[in-house]
């Protein structure tokens, strides 16, 4: 029977879109004891605050009311694809941008934190963002969503189909960093992206200090993918029993070889509008710099 405490059976993936969250939610899913959300569930995360205008939410929003909802929500969307289940793992990436509000909902859920070096991180960013999702897939999300979270759907629904209040505007993907429409407006789709991975990380960067040693494990996605060693050391921080199935669906998943697309898609003016944005963090996370 699945333990009752949400907020210790909870764990998050902390990343920057495209930064192997749902690549490592995928892989645990094949293990019996856990409970994967689907889906980034930005609409039950919003629950309570549908009018904020980003996704940039302190802790004091975390009110008492929306702390109830996401400790019994949480847990019932994760046992949806277990009934079973007694670890439930959820990985909407807008969360990289409030730790420390997810602290006050779940003060005891363990916390794994990715970084991914931001270049390929920007090309396959701007590349996902200009795909169209299958009506199927829409439909399936939606349906996943709680009558208490139809109110953030409004703009769920606006935005995607139609780029929100903003004519001939692509509409909003991934995380909602502070400023993200206005620049929507009048950068390229790129650089967007650049700044979006630059305050996800910059939130991680400040915010994980916030976190309990215990309940926090750090991994760079390069690494996750290479050896195999580092998932292993992964499942002991979760509590995993008999990790076999997910180190099975490890090696049916993982993809050999370095992402080197953007070497080829940044050109060398974009490379002087992305190399200020992204070299500073770049530089912190111990990553190669962008040289134009």
């Amino acid at each position: 029977m699945a333990r009752k405490d949400s907020s210790i059976e909870t764990v998050f993936l902390i990343g920057a879109a495209r930064s192997g969250t749902k690549f490592l939610r995928d892989i645990f899913s094949a293990h019996p004891d856990i409970g994967v959300i689907p889906y980034d569930i930005n609409f039950t995360w919003r629950r309570g605050n549908e009018d904020y205008p980003d996704d940039e939410m302190s802790p004091e929003l975390c009110r008492r009311e929306v702390s109830d909802y996401l400790r019994s929500e949480i847990p019932r969307k994760g046992r949806k694809s277990n009934s079973n289940a007694e670890i439930i793992v959820e990985k909407t990436v807008s969360n990289t941008l409030r730790i420390p509000f997810l602290l006050e909902a779940f003060p005891k859920a363990k916390f794994v934190i990715l970084t991914r070096d931001g270049k390929p991180v920007v090309e396959s960013a701007a590349r996902v963002w200009t795909e169209t999702p299958s009506l199927t897939y829409r439909l399936k999300k939606l349906c996943f969503a709680g009558i208490p979270e139809w109110k953030y759907l409004w703009w769920y629904l606006r935005n995607m189909m139609t780029g929100g209040k903003r004519e001939d505007a692509k509409p909003v993907w991934g995380p909602r960093y502070r400023g993200i429409e206005d620049d929507l407006q009048t950068e390229p789709l790129e650089v967007v992206c650049a700044r979006q991975w630059v305050a996800c990380n910059e939130a991680i960067l400040r915010d994980q200090e916030t976190i309990p040693e215990d309940q926090k494990f750090q991994i760079r996605y390069e690494e996750l993918v290479s050896d195999s060693s580092v998932l292993e050391e992964l499942c002991d921080f979760i509590g995993l029993k008999n990790a076999e199935t997910v180190l099975s669906r490890y090696g049916d998943s993982v993809e050999s070889g370095m992402n080197n697309k953007w070497e080829k898609a940044f050109s060398a003016s974009l490379l002087s509008q992305l190399s200020p944005i992204m070299n500073p963090v770049l530089s912190k996370l111990g990553y190669t710099e962008l040289r134009e």
